[in-house]
């Protein structure tokens, strides 16, 4: 009898019938060991209760702060400043200093609680210098611009974030060096496509995530790391190296770039999300804790015949496409007789199976960077013949 000494985990992208002893195809209240071993996850208390919008930590863990519709409170429920506004608050850190923006309100938390503004009016610096050619050299500088949200400190600068709806896309602003309420509105930003949901620091760029994609700007360039988007919510965290942060295929690291759990596990992403690594019992993880919803991204989910689908695979994995075919079948009561598969070189139909309503394909080879299709044909009992076919993205995953 074979015996299994350790566990993959949570395996749910592929077919049940073809996995090894060692995958789980459900795993709920346990955590998998650094060595594969099954333990039962630890029970929590509640710690506080009430009707909250949003949370931060600080870096080191010392201090908290609680949003809710009125006001931001300590952990332990000292309202320290009110608000105007119910929008998502963002947050960044710098120098123990904790920065919070939602928009409308803004502000800076120090160490001792206290709040100072942030937002002001704007400032004439260099007044009464004149270069050699007689101008006045002074500079307008405005502060944290208004309609801003997300916020994150990079390279000794703050970066702030603005969408702009008719255009669908965003100006990222960003601050003189070290004077982070200093923003010169004519020269120090670039532009996004799309909402930026978040921004997330590296040592070596800046990730930031829309709705769509994900991208990293270097400082003088901006390069797309993923085509699709992520969470909104307060998800990123640094894990040495690696930022890690929860997009609408799971979990993912940068730099460089990595989706950490779409080769094997699938679940629907929320509709807002908040994530952080978390050290216990010697072990690091990443926990994710999310608003309900959201449609989970899975490239060997069944395809609905009828339906103009689009799949992705990486060039290197073994697939098994489904096709279903129940739909087209039911109204003749009829059932697949036999099946054929065509496949668009370099992809290869490795083997295939039917059952009375569906059909199955496994699918190896691609080039990334191409869009190969993959088509069905079926004769049924009672010798109707069609096709269907679907449009397969090679992309590394």
């Amino acid at each position: 009898m074979k015996q299994i000494t350790s566990f993959r985990g949570l395996v749910n992208t592929s077919d049940q019938m073809r996995l090894d002893w060692r995958a789980l195809v459900q795993a709920d209240n346990v955590n998998i060991t650094d060595t594969g071993a099954i333990s039962k996850r630890e029970g929590y208390e509640l710690a506080r209760a009430g009707v909250f919008t949003g949370a931060f930590s600080t870096f080191d863990y010392t201090r908290a702060y609680l949003v809710t519709a009125l006001d931001i409170q300590t952990f332990d429920g000292e309202s320290i400043v009110g608000l105007t506004s119910s929008a998502p608050m963002f947050w960044a850190e710098a120098n123990n200093h904790v920065y919070y923006n939602n928009g409308v309100d803004s502000g800076v938390i120090a160490p001792d609680n206290t709040v100072a503004l942030w937002r002001g009016a704007p400032v004439s610096y260099g007044a009464g210098f004149v270069g050699d050619d007689g101008l006045n050299r002074a500079v307008l500088f405005d502060t944290l611009p208004s309609g801003t949200d997300v916020i994150q400190f990079w390279k000794g600068r703050m970066y702030a974030a603005q969408h702009m709806p008719a255009d669908d896309q965003t100006a990222i602003w960003f601050s003189e060096a070290m004077g982070y309420h200093m923003f010169n509105l004519d020269s120090n930003f670039i532009l996004v496509p799309g909402k930026v949901l978040m921004l997330a620091p590296h040592d070596g760029a800046l990730i930031i995530g829309t709705e769509a994609r994900v991208y990293a700007y270097s400082g003088d360039k901006l390069e797309q790391l993923a085509d699709y988007g992520v969470v909104p919510g307060q998800h990123w965290s640094r894990d040495d190296a690696q930022t890690l942060f929860w997009t609408v295929r799971g979990l993912c690291a940068a730099l460089p770039f990595a989706n950490l759990t779409e080769r094997q596990a699938s679940v629907a992403p929320g509709i807002s999300a908040g994530g952080t690594v978390m050290y216990s019992g010697g072990q690091r993880r990443y926990l994710a804790v999310l608003e309900q919803g959201g449609a989970p991204f899975n490239s060997r989910l069944p395809v609905a015949v009828g339906t103009s689908v689009t799949y992705h695979k990486d060039p290197d994995a073994t697939t098994d496409f489904l096709f279903d075919w129940s739909d087209y079948l039911a109204p003749d009561a009829d059932a697949i007789a036999g099946v054929q598969w065509f496949a668009e070189l370099p992809l290869v139909v490795g083997s295939s199976s039917n059952t009375a309503t569906t059909a199955t394909a496994v699918v190896s080879g691609g080039v990334v960077g191409t869009q190969k299709k993959l088509t069905c044909r079926v004769t049924t009992v009672a010798g109707f013949v069609d096709d269907r076919s679907i449009t397969i993205v090679l992309v590394n995953l």
